[in-house]
């Protein structure tokens, strides 16, 4: 498992309707495994080793004015672009090729 800090938009509806977003920034912890590199690895770079996100979750409860929104340990959804963000991130940390 490894940690990440990712902005989130949270939509608060209000009972006429009204709704505001906020962005936070959330910190995560993430599930991995990684795939080895094919082929003979660093030779041949197209065939590197890669990161698979499992799963994420929060590393800590959010609470906002007192009142808990999303609880510790409860499933963080991530776009596109977030996971491959992440995964490539776990890969340069981990120095795969």
């Amino acid at each position: 498992m490894k940690n990440f800090h990712v902005i989130e938009t949270l939509t608060i509806e209000g009972g006429g309707g009204d709704a505001v977003e906020l962005e936070v920034e959330t910190e995560i912890e993430v599930d991995y495994h990684i795939e080895p590199a094919q082929r003979g690895g660093m030779t041949d770079p197209s065939w590197s080793a890669y990161a698979v996100l499992e799963g994420a979750t929060r590393a800590q409860a959010l609470v906002i004015a007192g009142v808990t929104v999303a609880a510790k340990g409860a499933a963080v959804e991530l776009d596109d672009g977030e996971r491959e963000w992440i995964e490539g991130e776990i890969i340069e940390y981990l120095g795969e090729p």
